[in-house]
């Protein structure tokens, strides 16, 4: 008897191992830097839930565009603002902005993070050493459901902006 209760147990922990290890699996989205303007996309989940990622390039002022002769210099569109933005409905809002030069990330700002059914205990926004990626972690404190712990993660690669979330 005690060997099936061992075997039981041994099964449900792997179980319960193997749903943790599926929903942290990574999942992305990639953002097109020479299409430009607002570009969105669904990702379902290993759970079944579905988040929202969408990067929107934010409109620069005037005295930091490059003008030459009436015309955007090359340079000037490499050199742009982008706002990362994530949802999962009911459950989490995030973004942040980025400033890409010569496809590096050189600042990462405006973080923010919500939770309409708990609330956000920890947030913070890295930009790594690499200048190819930053990244917005938070946790959730969730009235039902526990902790939860969401990462938003933009990477350049090439022409494209690789949103991953975790």
């Amino acid at each position: 008897m005690k060997k099936y209760f061992v075997v039981l147990v041994w099964i449900m922990g792997i179980g319960i191992w193997s749903l943790n290890q599926s929903a942290e699996a990574a999942e992305n989205f990639t953002y097109d830097l020479e299409k430009g303007g607002e570009q969105s996309g669904n990702i379902e989940m290993p759970d079944g839930a579905n988040v929202t990622l969408t990067v929107e390039e934010v409109p620069a002022s005037l005295s930091q565009t490059n003008i030459s002769n009436g015309f955007h210099t090359f340079a000037t569109v490499q050199n742009k603002s982008y706002l990362i933005k994530g949802s999962q409905a009911l459950i989490w809002n995030a973004s942040f902005k980025i400033l890409v030069n010569n496809k590096l990330i050189t600042k990462a700002s405006d973080a923010k993070a919500s939770s309409p059914t708990g609330r956000v205990y920890y947030s913070k926004l890295k930009l790594f050493s690499t200048k190819k990626k930053a990244s917005l972690e938070f946790k959730i404190d969730q009235w039902i459901g526990g902790v939860r712990t969401v990462q938003l993660v933009s990477t350049i690669s090439g022409n494209n902006l690789i949103v991953t979330h975790n």
